[in-house]
């Protein structure tokens, strides 16, 4: 497996030189294009300069000979000497420059070729350790190497070494299961015996209860009867305590009540021997007579002022028949003088005492009150059950409490059966996910982590490849969490699809946290798993889907798409109509 990693990199590296050395080699010879196209720009330049400044130099020189020899204005012309062999200068630096870049440009494209030629010649030998090492996998057919030989290749190595290590386990599982033959057939027949047991024991306990008919098999529906008696027997028990609570309530607060009361009548014994009277009758007319005698007092003064108006002058009839009202009123009060006689005012002012009557009378309104509703609550009580029906109810609920504590005991030793059960469920499976997963995640996660382990709780545990010690999955990041789940569900359908009808598999945004290189491989491994599982992806990244058409056309599979408002739906090498209803 390292040494067809280790060619796949070399060829991957071989590869992108060669592209590389060709890009490179492309862009060499446009630029020498470009320094030949300036090479004949100072060419042209060079061969306009060289005839001009020979022109010019001559002209110079025939005027120094002409002004030396003929006549002095031609000495002007020799200026044009210097402008004429500058110019010639000029055009040899272009001449000189031109032929620089004409060699820079054949070096350059020199260079580029034998890079050019290197980049060839080692991926050439690369491909060709390649195609070797591919035909001996028996991945290779011929012609150009790509990397879906690798990838099968990676699938050969993959299936040989699972091959290898399943072979392993069943020679050890072998072994294992001849040395605990023996001891599983006691076991089994010592476990048949304890369950035939404990069947008739909680056969027994659920007749009790009543939630199991006479010649009925224990089952779940006469566990959740039991349940239910159990509860009603609970709520029972809290409706008695709850009775209880009401009953010790009433009685406190009747003698609350009855104290209130005590207290209430001594305040009113004190005020009626404050007011010095024998009982309440007697208060009350005291009260009475003080406000007739109140009201006689406002009589009189209104006669005394009657009397003083008279004084004041009126007339005689006025007076005459003023008189008259007057003995009239004082007939009306000499009648009721009898009435008060022998009668002692009460001591204090009016006012006062009429607030205190008042004030006793709501107190005892209130007590009153109070005093009938403590006599129905105990009316109440003393209509319901009797102290000895009460007690033998209690009697029958320890007895109930009884029963159900050791209905609870067998039903706790079942709860612990199913447990130990679930245990042995759990590590079959375990070890069957442990063997699927594995190789699984080599291929997805390569290099990545050494060994991923599921417990016997059905638990992840993942060891990296540099690390001794299992960890959880809430360590990953959260691309790696995700991608090692999606195997583990591939792995449970695969399972569970070999006994019956294939389980489709619907994955709802399953590559939200992965980078694109990580996805492309998922997608390559969904591809080759919806040849055994249906799976129907849910996304809103369109540039998922175009993914999955690319890796499924590079592997002649369908890969069909709909829209559904924003959501979009991969449906991955789905059978088409006509194989459905054929």
């Amino acid at each position: 497996m390292e040494r067809l990693w280790e060619t796949r990199t070399r060829w991957r590296e071989g590869r992108e030189g060669r592209e590389r050395e060709r890009r490179r080699a492309s862009q060499r010879r446009g630029e020498a294009e470009g320094l030949r196209r300036e090479a004949r720009m100072l060419s042209r330049r060079a061969g306009m300069l060289f005839p001009l400044g020979a022109v010019v130099a001559v002209a110079g020189i025939v005027g120094l000979v002409g002004g030396l020899m003929w006549q002095r204005w031609m000495l002007a012309l020799t200026a044009l000497l210097p402008v004429g062999l500058s110019l010639l200068a000029w055009g040899r630096a272009e001449a000189l420059r031109a032929k620089g870049l004409e060699r820079e440009a054949l070096r350059r494209e020199e260079e580029s070729s034998q890079w050019l030629e290197e980049a060839e010649r080692v991926y050439s030998q690369v491909e060709d350790e390649a195609r070797r090492l591919l035909k001996a996998l028996g991945s290779y057919e011929g012609g150009e190497v790509k990397e879906e030989h690798f990838e099968r290749a990676r699938e050969v190595i993959l299936r040989w070494e699972e091959v290898r290590r399943r072979l392993s386990d069943l020679e050890r599982r072998a072994r294992e299961v001849e040395e605990s033959a023996g001891k599983a057939r006691g076991e089994e027949e010592a476990a048949r015996r304890r369950l035939e047991e404990e069947e008739g024991r909680l056969k027994v306990v659920l007749e009790m209860i009543g939630a199991l008919a006479e010649g009925e098999r224990p089952s779940p529906e006469a566990f959740e009867r039991a349940w239910a008696a159990i509860k009603r027997w609970k709520e029972a028990k809290g409706a008695e305590r709850k009775a209880k609570a009401l009953l010790e309530e009433a009685v406190r607060n009747l003698r609350e009540a009855e104290e209130r009361l005590e207290r209430a009548e001594a305040e009113v014994e004190r005020i009626l021997k404050e007011a010095k009277v024998e009982s309440v009758e007697e208060f009350k007319r005291r009260a009475e007579g003080r406000r007739n005698f109140d009201r006689c007092l406002r009589e009189v003064e209104g006669l005394e002022r009657q009397i003083k108006a008279l004084l004041a002058g009126r007339r005689r009839e006025d007076l005459e028949a003023e008189l008259e009202r007057t003995g009239e009123e004082r007939r009306e009060l000499e009648e009721k003088v009898p009435e008060l006689k022998g009668k002692p005012l009460p001591e204090g002012r009016p006012e006062e005492l009429e607030e205190a009557e008042r004030e006793a009378r709501r107190e005892e309104s209130k007590l009153r009150e109070e005093k009938r509703g403590l006599e129905e609550v105990i009316e109440r009580i003393r209509r319901g059950p009797s102290l000895s029906e009460a007690r033998a109810r209690v009697e029958e609920a320890k007895w109930r409490y009884r029963r159900e504590k050791e209905f609870s005991e067998e039903l706790q030793w079942a709860l612990d059966a199913l447990r130990e059960a679930t245990q042995r469920f759990g590590e079959r499976w375990a070890e069957r996910l442990s063997d699927e997963i594995e190789p699984l995640a080599q291929r997805v996660l390569p290099r990545a982590y050494a060994e991923i382990y599921i417990a016997s709780d059905l638990s992840l545990q993942v060891r990296p490849e540099r690390g001794e010690k299992f960890f959880g999955p809430e360590h990953l990041s959260t691309g790696e969490r995700e991608q090692i789940f999606l195997m583990l569900r591939a792995c449970a359908a695969r399972e569970l699809s070999l006994r019956r009808e294939p389980l489709p598999m619907i994955l709802d945004e399953p590559f939200g946290h992965i980078d694109r290189p990580r996805r492309e491989k998922l997608w390559r491994f969904l591809l080759d798993l919806s040849k055994e599982v249906q799976i129907v992806i849910l996304t809103c990244h369109k540039e998922h889907l175009e993914e999955a058409t690319k890796a499924a056309r590079e592997k002649g599979l369908s890969v069909k798409t709909k829209e559904v408002g924003e959501l979009d739906i991969a449906l991955l090498n789905w059978p088409s109509e006509a194989e459905v209803h054929g």
